[in-house]
């Protein structure tokens, strides 16, 4: 799983700030289009739209592209569309005279409060994403379901509304962040039929707990601890969290928890 991020300032001829951004998902373009994951503003006409691309490599490296045409300096060094260069965790490079300025940012999955595991309707996992530094959006595209995880200290609304220029449709995104955790969703996502412990939701904002259960379609999201223990109750009617504990009957249903699933899950990066 992706969890690079990268802060961005783009200085122009004169030396002034014309762009600071923070916390980029890799990959990312910039250039002077307003589409690009970085936007320079007021950029000259030999600026391509989407002037150079960062992406991760292999080995984990970030690597700047140049996909433009009429090329970008590095160190002293011109790249032309198709080269490349990999960066050093803090970096620089110049295209038509303004200077950008790179650093890599490495998001510890180990830190995370929560973590959130994609589960199917045949109780496979799909996937764990760690909560903490990162939130997990839920997207609707062309009737199914995909999550992206993205830096947590976003505006839902501004966020919502640039997935929807792109054509993509957000239904909701859950933030766990110092001690607390949040769903958030608008009128879209209750329509949905997003569900909080099998309650449909009807708020654009729910708090949530440890060992809540997020339900859209026929996907689950269980929330735990890192390294925490849990049960998942077999009664079909029910099927919610429950601490670890076979000796005792699910605190919702109260079917006993003898045969019950037993889950633990971990960061993994």
């Amino acid at each position: 799983m992706d969890l690079e991020f990268i802060d961005v300032i783009v200085r122009g001829p004169d030396g002034r700030t014309v762009k600071d951004q923070r916390r980029i998902k890799l990959p990312a373009t910039i250039g002077r289009s307003a589409s690009s994951s970085v936007h320079i503003p007021d950029a000259p006409a030999d600026m391509s739209r989407a002037h150079v691309e960062l992406r991760l490599d292999a080995s984990g490296s970030v690597v700047l592209r140049d996909i433009s045409t009429h090329g970008t300096v590095y160190r002293g060094r011109r790249l032309l569309n198709g080269d490349s260069a990999t960066l050093e965790r803090k970096d620089a490079f110049e295209i038509r005279g303004y200077t950008v300025e790179v650093e890599r940012m490495a998001i510890d999955p180990k830190e995370a409060d929560i973590l959130a595991a994609i589960v199917d309707s045949h109780g496979t996992t799909l996937a764990v994403y760690p909560l903490g530094d990162l939130c997990l959006v839920c997207l609707s595209i062309d009737g199914n379901f995909r999550f992206e995880v993205v830096p947590a200290n976003v505006e839902f609304s501004k966020l919502f509304g640039e997935y929807r220029l792109n054509e993509k449709r957000p239904l909701f995104a859950v933030v766990a962040q110092e001690g607390m955790s949040f769903l958030f969703t608008d009128e879209e996502g209750i329509e949905a039929g997003v569900k909080r412990n099998r309650v449909p939701i009807s708020e654009y904002q729910a708090e949530l707990e440890p060992l809540d259960l997020i339900e859209i379609g026929k996907v689950r999201i269980e929330l735990s601890r890192p390294g925490q223990q849990y049960q998942v109750c077999i009664n079909p009617a029910c099927e919610r969290l429950n601490p670890y504990n076979p000796h005792v009957n699910c605190r919702h249903c109260g079917t006993k928890l003898q045969e019950a699933r037993t889950r633990v899950l971990r960061a993994r990066g």
